[in-house]
């Protein structure tokens, strides 16, 4: 009878579950995508589902145009824009 290798074994289905359906996972998202908005003029969030559960912050075209605010916005709560 082979023996697993003792350590981390990872599970594509229970990760996957995760990153779509935890609550707190979905939480920390909305709670990092309204600090942004709020710093925002114009700023909605949108919420989707591809392989994981989004939430992005959709800047008008002219404050980024203009002043990069989704950019700035980001910098300030130290995170990476995408």
């Amino acid at each position: 009878m082979a023996r697993s290798k003792p350590g981390f074994n990872r599970d594509p289905k229970a990760i996957k579950k995760i990153l779509l359906k935890d609550p707190g996972g979905i939480a920390a998202l909305r709670a990092a995508a309204q600090q942004l908005a709020d710093r925002i003029p114009g700023a909605r969030i949108v919420e989707y589902e591809t392989d994981r559960h989004v939430v992005a912050v959709q800047v008008p075209a002219d404050e980024q145009a203009k002043n990069g605010a989704g950019t700035k916005a980001a910098s300030a709560a130290g995170l990476k824009r995408r």
